[in-house]
């Protein structure tokens, strides 16, 4: 009996664990390279790294690979192999791979790369750590288009507009103020330089910007003269 109890209520110890992350790029412009980064947070030492690489190889090219810590040797494919020089705990960055966008992978487009079956030795017994996984995205290309899709003072449409005109003469009138108002031909550009403005007698000139998504200008002129 007192065997029994000494089996059924015996504290369970629990095997050491540690766990990963990457980190590095999350959105890259199509046919670029990137670099991510392995990371362990362990209280354990460790003398190595073993890890499951996995990546889409019609989306990705896999480059080459820099080991983290010094006098580490490395070997990766399918499978991450990382041997230390001395043990290590904490947290710490141990090797940064480096990938490129194939033509496949592209604008919008989303690829995962993760490791798996994450374990590592202390010396005396292999230990399990934790997974983990980086999304990658196509970035889309920045709209670059900086035209205004129309152009009004005081209510009316400039006389000959055009987007690709960008010099207009208002003529001459009589009073002490106009409103100019404008509408971009991309929702993403922004303008400025409108509202209403103050005339002082003689020549007046004023500039409405177009700023596109990419941050590329377009100035339109407006000159107007007030009457004396």
């Amino acid at each position: 009996i007192m065997l029994l109890q000494m089996l059924v209520f015996a504290p369970k110890v629990n095997a050491a664990s540690f766990s990963t992350s990457i980190s590095g790029a999350s959105s890259i412009n199509q046919g670029a390279k990137f670099t991510v980064t392995v990371n362990v947070s362990t209280t354990t030492k460790i003398y190595s790294l073993l890890a499951s690489l996995s990546y889409d190889k019609t989306k990705l090219k896999y480059i080459g690979a820099s080991c983290l810590i010094s006098g580490c040797s490395a070997e990766v494919g399918t499978r991450i192999v990382l041997d230390f020089p001395t043990s290590k705990s904490g947290s710490f960055a141990v090797i940064n791979l480096t990938f490129q966008g194939l033509s496949a992978f592209t604008a919008g487009q989303s690829s995962t790369i993760s490791i798996s079956g994450v374990s590592a030795s202390t010396g005396t017994a292999d230990i399990d750590g934790t997974g983990s996984l980086r999304k990658i995205t196509v970035a889309v290309p920045k709209s670059s288009n900086n035209n205004l899709s129309s152009l009004k003072v005081d209510g009316t449409s400039v006389s000959g507009f055009s987007q690709s005109d960008t010099s207009y003469d208002l003529g001459s009138t009589d009073n002490a103020s106009i409103s100019i108002s404008a509408t971009p031909a991309d929702s993403k550009a922004s303008v400025s330089g409108t509202g209403t403005k103050n005339l002082v007698y003689g020549l007046n000139s004023f500039n409405v910007v177009v700023t596109a998504e990419n941050g590329s200008t377009k100035t339109y002129a407006l000159s107007i003269n007030r009457n004396d």
